[in-house]
């Protein structure tokens, strides 16, 4: 009997032979799943880890169906853009402001941005996924240029720089570990003009792990050029968030009575929020703005150049060898110096016209209203 379409999706997943059970989630017929093969290399570390490089070999197959993640709305209004802090950060710099969205995938918020009236350029690590974009671009008319480049190489591909980057869509998780992550925001730093943005978003990896939803289906179905689909996650999560996680994407496609799942494999090695703020600074890289909440699936970071100490330029490159050589529990702050960073941050903030985030309120200063001078807070 043909599956009809009002079926939710978990139903509809079941009778494609999929999701017999949570903790299987593989086709119950005994049939193969859908796999693409991988190419690229591995990554120097040793941890035996596909760097992004590798990671954008998945995407050249994914490109395919991967714009099927995205209702009309999405494909009309942009997706990723619109989370609170990213949308703040862009309301705020106001239109004909330089964006180059160094992740765009298949141009879907690139293109919308350049429909808002922002110059746009777009970068892409997979070739597939860059294509497609151009494809859209021409499409619609739109004036983006686009890249095919790394987010390390993306200072030499170009001389262009802008007044904010965009790395979204759960994109920096493929730099995987700290020093692949700190080269890759240290890349998207150096594209931005003086005074610009770093915009990263993620998922809340922290979340997802301690809920352990196995199956995260879409709240919707999306219907396209007289056909439908429903996309599913179903997901492989080890005991400790730092290790390998694995997602199996799965559309679900109703073609003429037939039900066709298509399988892409991406692998994942998570980070919690304070290891992505640290990255952030050993790359130069100073929060200002975010819309982090414990119990929300995704998050962005809006960032500045990192403020430093008048007479003490900052050097990022030296601070990341610095941490190599010497880790974290290893090292020690001076608190007068950090009181004086803080300060300073605070000034900035406070032009900027953004509220400080929490952490740094927690950290005992305080803004007196008529000084505008950072003083530590008198205890309570």
């Amino acid at each position: 009997m043909p599956v009809g379409w009002p079926l939710a999706g978990h139903d509809l997943a079941c009778r494609a032979g999929w999701l017999t059970t949570a903790a299987n989630p593989y086709r119950a017929d005994g049939g193969p799943r859908r796999r693409w093969s991988w190419c690229g290399r591995i990554s120097s570390s040793g941890a035996g880890l596909a760097d992004y490089r590798l990671v954008a070999g998945a995407y050249e197959s994914l490109a395919v169906d991967y714009d099927w993640m995205f209702d009309d709305e999405a494909v009309a209004d942009g997706r990723a853009i619109n989370r609170p802090a990213t949308a703040r950060l862009l309301q705020r710099i106001g239109r004909g402001s330089a964006v180059l969205d160094a992740a765009c995938g298949t141009g879907v918020d690139a293109a919308a941005l350049a429909r808002r009236g922002f110059t746009v350029w777009a970068a892409d690590e997979s070739g597939a996924m860059l294509e497609a974009a151009a494809a859209r671009i021409r499409r619609e008319r739109l004036a983006i240029p686009v890249l095919h480049s790394t987010w390390e190489d993306l200072p030499a591909a170009t001389s262009e720089r802008f007044d904010a980057v965009l790395c979204v869509g759960n994109s920096l998780v493929h730099a995987a570990g700290r020093d692949a992550m700190v080269r890759a925001l240290t890349g998207l730093r150096r594209m931005v003009r003086p005074g610009g943005h770093v915009v990263i978003d993620s998922r809340n990896w922290e979340k997802l792990h301690a809920d352990r939803q196995i199956v995260q289906v879409a709240d919707r179905v999306v219907s396209r050029d007289g056909r439908r689909c429903f996309l599913l996650y179903a997901w492989e999560i080890p005991d400790r968030l730092g290790q390998e996680h694995i997602a199996h994407l799965v559309f679900v496609f109703e073609n003429g009575g037939q039900v066709q799942p298509h399988e892409y494999v991406i692998t994942f090695r998570p980070f919690t929020v304070s290891e992505l703020r640290e990255r952030l600074e050993l790359a130069g890289l100073t929060e200002v703005d975010t819309d982090f909440d414990d119990s929300g699936d995704r998050y962005a970071v809006v960032t500045v150049t990192a403020l430093c100490v008048p007479g003490r330029p900052a050097r990022p490159e030296r601070a990341a060898h610095r941490a190599a050589r010497f880790p974290l529990h290893a090292r020690s702050a001076s608190p007068s110096r950090n009181v004086a960073s803080q300060a300073i941050l605070w000034r900035g903030l406070t032009q900027l016209g953004t509220a400080p985030p929490r952490r740094h309120q927690d950290a005992g200063l305080a803004l007196p209203a008529r000084s505008g001078r950072l003083c530590p807070r008198a205890p309570r």
